[in-house]
């Protein structure tokens, strides 16, 4: 099996108003081809600053990243085609300027030609095909989510790093993305 991410005592510091704030402090983790990993914490442990990290988003104050058996470069970003981040925040995610059809040829455009087709992808995270002509601010929180889960799975990526995605969906949709990503992940 391929190691995906090794992560080796990362620490990242932020400046408050009036002191530095550690909010990874000396992490360490592995994921594996055909893993999930699930990071809990409470509200402020650090756990969407270690997906920034993760992502290249943001670089650790000391530690390492190793992205696909290489350092973590964020100047070179040709290793990030095969690693999709999806933001709890899914609308301010979207250009507001794109439809939803729009953004999800712009990845493919981008990354990965052998990605799957939008209405199926749409389908595949419960939205009617219908949602392809929609732009973030005509639909509701659980739907653009629901868009932004099948924007990251349009290049069909090694690695899909989820923060609280779930967040804003029913229970009934939380448990078929669940079950999708699961299935995406043993396949």
């Amino acid at each position: 099996m391929e190691r995906l991410i090794q992560v080796e005592n990362i620490v990242k510091s932020f400046r408050d108003k009036k002191q530095q704030v550690v909010a990874v402090d000396h992490v360490s983790l592995h994921l594996d081809e055909g893993e999930i990993l699930g990071i809990i914490g409470e509200s402020g442990s650090g756990k969407s600053t270690v997906l920034r990290l993760l992502s290249g988003i943001i670089k650790p104050d000391e530690g390492q990243v190793t992205l696909f058996g290489k350092p973590l470069d964020t100047k070179n970003r040709s290793r990030f085609r095969d690693l999709q981040m999806i933001f709890q925040d899914a609308r301010a995610s979207f250009d507001k300027q794109y439809t939803i059809e729009q953004s999800l040829n712009e990845v493919r455009k981008h990354l990965n030609p052998n990605a799957l087709e939008n209405h199926f992808l749409l389908q595949e995270v419960g939205l009617d095909i219908s949602f392809a002509s929609k732009y973030p601010y005509e639909m509701s929180g659980g739907e653009c989510q629901r868009a932004a889960i099948a924007r990251a799975l349009a290049c069909d990526p090694k690695v899909l790093l989820c923060d609280e995605i779930t967040s804003a969906l029913d229970v009934i949709t939380q448990e078929k993305i669940c079950n999708l990503i699961t299935h995406l992940c043993h396949q």
